[in-house]
């Protein structure tokens, strides 16, 4: 007798796909792809994917679906990305399982909400999560920039941790920080984990394409350029090693606002300006495969990140389980990596700190191996794709078992009191289906 296959049970999930470019995306594809083994997965992404994919719909889409067949789990991706504004009504309303990818939400919420001429609402969701000192800078920053090192200093989480029903972070450091802030919450670690193909057969292709000696040293960063991620103290440091060690620098992605050849510019000296110039080498955005090419050809691999928004970075995570020698940025979150996986760069010396560890590393080819080595074995032990999935079946089973938050509205902010049905409805100006009206008709839509 044929044996009928068990039918799966169906969850949401609520991410960003491409064309949005984050790590966030290669993450959100692996996981349903190995989840998908185990449930029927709807995606619901805030911009039309560049391709037609398989229970991957638009977001407008999600209340229809789910008020006429209700899912069992619902699951949010967040990141401190714009991206997902899309997200919040919904996690709101319908709350469930929220991953936070970033423990520090406020460049992008507030980014949002101010680039929507929601400036009341700006400063009142400032107020109901940093109190008088979150409104008084919300104040502030309407009217002055606010500075880049403040802007971490205001996380903006609490409303989406004290909605959701369970949260996930990627470290310990995080769970246990809002497990004690948060104590009847369920808080619980994800294993980070990204896919690596094996692509040697590439390896070459960083050199060939930028014309690079075998015999020259390559160093690399990745990710978006930015303020945070010591570009000065990068080309500071180079500009010292290059005088003893045949080096060549190269940046895997966007530099969107030219901030290292900004910087190079501001040396006095013209002849070390244009060196400088011909030393460094932007990619700017590359596909999945040429990334990690050009990745697994890199002797050394720098992290450099100060602030933070409390990220476990994906790039990161790629280049420990490339074996790639790693510098990083000495950050309490990410203690949780031993001290013979990488050499720890201080945020007080950053500068002379890279300088001394990029010498000893260039020096000595036996640490490089050895540090990358060490780096690989571990994360492939302790993040793989089977913890990372057997932590979110959990999370899906003990959602289960938690009562509906339960929040008063008038101590909300006014805008998320209109997170409701008729208020989500109201703001994607749907018109009702004729399939709908048995449905609504049969629910509070208060």
């Amino acid at each position: 007798m044929e044996r009928i296959a068990e039918k799966k049970e169906k969850i949401a999930l609520f991410t960003c796909m491409p064309p949005v470019r984050s790590g966030i995306v290669a993450y959100s594809k692996l996981l349903i792809e190995n989840l998908s083994d185990f449930y029927e997965i709807d995606i619901y992404c805030g911009t039309p994917p560049l391709q037609k994919a398989k229970n991957t719909f638009h977001h407008t889409q999600f209340l229809f679906r789910h008020l006429k067949l209700p899912y069992e789990a619902i699951i949010y991706q967040l990141g401190n990305h714009e991206s997902f504004s899309f997200v919040y009504p919904y996690l709101a309303h319908y709350p469930g399982i929220t991953v936070l990818h970033d423990i520090v939400l406020y460049q992008s919420r507030a980014k949002y909400l101010i680039n929507s001429g929601k400036y009341k609402e700006y400063e009142e969701e400032m107020q109901y999560c940093h109190g008088y000192s979150g409104k008084k800078m919300a104040q502030v920053s309407l009217q002055y920039p606010m500075p880049g090192y403040s802007a971490f200093l205001f996380t903006m989480n609490k409303l989406v941790i004290e909605k959701s029903l369970v949260i996930g972070v990627h470290t310990k450091y995080f769970q246990e920080q809002l497990q004690f802030e948060y104590p009847a919450k369920k808080i619980f670690q994800v294993p980070m984990s990204l896919d690596m193909p094996a692509v040697e057969d590439l390896k070459r292709k960083v050199r060939e394409r930028y014309t690079i000696s075998d015999k020259t040293l390559l160093i690399g960063s990745a990710g978006f350029v930015d303020q945070h991620k010591g570009i000065e103290s990068i080309i500071e440091v180079m500009n010292s090693v290059q005088k003893k060690y045949n080096v060549h620098f190269i940046w895997l992605g966007e530099d969107r606002n030219n901030m290292i050849q900004k910087s190079i510019e501001k040396i006095a000296n013209p002849e070390v300006r244009e060196k400088l110039k011909k030393m460094f080498t932007v990619t700017g955005y590359l596909q999945e495969e040429d990334f990690l090419s050009y990745l697994r050809e890199l002797d050394i691999f720098i992290n450099l990140r100060y602030p933070t928004a409390g990220e476990f970075s994906g790039v990161l995570w790629l280049a420990l389980q490339s074996g790639k020698a790693t510098v990083m940025s000495d950050l309490p979150h990410l203690y949780e990596i031993p001290e013979e996986c990488v050499l720890r760069i201080k945020l007080t010396k950053e500068t002379e700190s890279l300088e001394e560890a990029l010498l000893s590393l260039l020096e000595y080819k036996d640490q490089r191996e050895q540090l990358g080595r060490r780096a690989k074995e571990y994360v492939s032990q302790n993040f793989t794709i089977a913890k990372m999935v057997n932590t979110y079946r959990y999370m899906i089973d003990e959602v289960k078992k938690v009562p509906r938050v339960t929040i008063s509205d008038a101590l909300l902010p006014r805008h998320w009191q209109s997170f409701t049905l008729s208020g989500l409805l109201a703001s994607l100006s749907l018109e009702q289906p004729e399939s709908w009206k048995n449905i609504l008709e049969h629910l509070d839509l208060g």
